[in-house]
């Protein structure tokens, strides 16, 4: 299979996660105040806890997919968000949704340390300034 191939196929993959995190994003904080009546000082602090939870997790992530392989922690950090957007229907009241944004900070870095380096690995030097702007 063509480097191309394989770019693309990884894009699409990673494609569905983007999508639903940024409706996330766009809805949760609606959700939270108007229908769980978080104040605004709550939402921000949620979004720091996913912010510092993923500041944490990013270098042990980044190892984790040298020694193991970037499809595995690939896997991993889909198997997280997956679990988290499932769960974020559950959240009943304001403080159920730190556990599942922790949960969603901490799988970010693995998307974040994990695919720019799976594209170096299977794309020639030559060309991964552009392989890297198809994923951008």
């Amino acid at each position: 299979m063509s480097y191309k191939k394989s770019l693309y196929r990884l894009c699409l993959t990673i494609f569905p996660i983007m999508v639903c995190s940024g409706m996330i994003y766009s809805i949760l904080p609606i959700y939270l105040s108007q229908d769980l009546g978080a104040s605004t000082r709550y939402i921000g602090l949620l979004y720091m806890v996913g912010a510092a939870t993923g500041f944490v997790f990013a270098p042990f992530l980044g190892r984790l997919s040298d020694k193991f392989g970037r499809r595995r922690i690939l896997l991993l950090c889909m198997s997280g968000f997956a679990i988290a957007f499932a769960l974020y229907s559950l959240i009943r009241n304001f403080t159920q949704a730190f556990p599942v944004y922790a949960l969603e900070g901490a799988s970010w870095p693995a998307l974040g340390t994990t695919v720019p380096a799976f594209i170096a690995d299977i794309v020639p030097t030559a060309d991964r300034g552009w392989a890297m702007g198809v994923y951008e």
